[in-house]
């Protein structure tokens, strides 16, 4: 069972920890990313796609800290053109 799974029946603390250890590693190699993708594609500026790879992992992590990760997220009022349900 892999550790995502595992954790998967976590406390929200323990699956917020998670989320920022991942985050973090991958952090922690964008430069490397950055560049391998810049080799591979022929396309960006490896620095600025590093910073990229920093934003949407540690930034994004940031943001999901709290917030419900199973069941509804949120809901739209059917009254107002929404679904019913997120």
């Amino acid at each position: 069972m892999g550790l995502i799974a595992m954790k998967a029946s976590g406390s929200a603390g323990e699956i917020d920890g998670l989320i920022a250890a991942l985050a973090a590693q991958i952090a922690g190699h964008a430069d490397e990313l950055a560049a391998a993708t810049v080799a591979e594609t022929g396309i960006g500026c490896a620095p600025d796609k590093a910073d990229k790879n920093r934003f949407a992992s540690l930034d994004v992590a940031q943001s999901l800290v709290g917030k419900p990760g199973v069941g509804v997220v949120g809901r739209q009022r059917p009254d107002r053109g929404g679904q019913q349900g997120i």
